[in-house]
């Protein structure tokens, strides 16, 4: 059975220490508590000796291991079962040769079980945790507190030279599994698809392969929930101010929907060509049908039949529906859902930067002002 996760050396870990569910998931509790814990733990130690440490007081730590990580294996599981579902749509729909297509997917688990491609990914995690360890990269807003690059405790070591690097990892790693179904979709493209615009999810029987974006909804939680921690103590610090977080976030939104609904647009072709393809002959079948219907009922009716009940209206209105499904095939399999998810999963972790820009008590009064129609209050 095709898997997009399913593999790797990194999932053979997790799975000779346990740390996978009777499904084969990974579990991301045992991964939160080995990031997070040792943290804590330190950082309670410091505080019975006399300082706690300026870390364990940063918001963005504890989302990072809290929040973005248990998102990050989440978004991996939801990515697992959309691209599972899609491919067996694929296969079962017969859309395409089955022997090419088994092709085009053992190609991609080869590639997904590739050991330099992991290798690499956790040699740049790493690397970016010692930048940040050594402040070869500022740490102000994701770290703050911790810029004396001389101050280089456990908690700092822990999270720069594992904790960080293990989340840094999954996100990498996350991305070159969608890079390999974005592989996937752009082979199955270049295939002869049996497509049929008369399909009622009005993308030619193709409106399954837009499911697996729901995980990239997931995953661009994971992000901008770091995002927004850090981003929020930068505000309280005073570093930046909420229009200067404005074209970043809006910068981020665009390049998640280019990359999660990018791929897709490579069957514009199979979805014109259908529709170019079953237009005229639904013209012709429903021309022939209202003919005779108009013959039949309107200008030579039977007076032996019944109007009522006859199963020729219901025919004549089945066919309207055909016609104008046919009509409607869009040029892209993106069905709306998933762009919502997605739009939604990067804005809405984002929801609590403005309070922290805001003082509560005037976000109550402009919200009231707007409630009462500007009436005083």
């Amino acid at each position: 059975m095709f898997s997009l996760t399913r593999g790797g050396p990194w999932y053979q870990l997790m799975r000779r220490i346990h740390a996978t569910t009777p499904r084969g998931d990974v579990r991301w509790l045992p991964l939160a508590l080995v990031a997070w814990l040792p943290l804590v733990l330190a950082s309670l130690v410091g505080l019975v000796r006399g300082g706690l440490d300026p870390m364990f007081t940063d918001l963005s730590v504890h989302v990072r291991f809290l929040v973005g990580l248990p998102l990050v294996v989440l978004a991996e599981r939801v990515l697992e079962q959309r691209g599972r579902r899609a491919v067996r749509h694929l296969r079962t729909g017969r859309f395409a040769n089955r022997e090419m297509l088994d092709a085009i997917l053992e190609r991609t688990e080869t590639l997904r079980d590739a050991w330099r491609v992991e290798v690499v990914l956790a040699a740049a995690a790493v690397l970016a945790g010692q930048a940040a360890l050594w402040g070869w990269i500022a740490p102000a807003g994701f770290v703050h507190g911790v810029e004396d690059e001389s101050a280089l405790t456990f908690t700092r070591i822990w999270y720069a030279a594992l904790a960080l690097p293990m989340l840094q990892f999954l996100w990498l790693r996350w991305l070159w599994r969608w890079a390999l179904w974005t592989y996937v979709l752009a082979r199955v493209s270049r295939l002869r698809l049996a497509t049929i615009a008369i399909h009622p999810d009005n993308a030619a029987g193709l409106g399954f392969l837009s499911d697996p974006t729901e995980a990239f909804a997931v995953y661009a939680a994971s992000l901008t929930s770091v995002a927004s921690a850090a981003w929020m103590v930068q505000l309280h610090a005073g570093v930046v101010t909420l229009p200067m977080l404005v074209p970043t976030f809006v910068g981020f939104l665009v390049l998640a929907l280019a990359l999660a609904f990018g791929p897709l647009l490579l069957f514009a072709g199979h979805l014109y060509r259908a529709r170019r393809r079953d237009l005229p002959l639904h013209h012709e079948l429903a021309l022939t049908y209202v003919r005779e219907f108009k013959r039949k009922w309107l200008v030579s009716p039977r007076t032996d039949e019944p109007v009522l009940g006859t199963p020729d209206l219901q025919s004549l209105n089945d066919l309207g529906g055909a016609f104008e499904t046919t009509e409607k095939t869009l040029l892209v399999p993106i069905k709306s859902r998933p762009v919502v998810l997605v739009v939604l999963g990067a804005f809405a972790p984002m929801l609590p930067v403005p309070l922290t820009a805001m003082p509560l008590a005037d976000v109550g009064a402009r919200l009231g002002k707007a409630l009462l129609g500007g009436l005083p209050i």
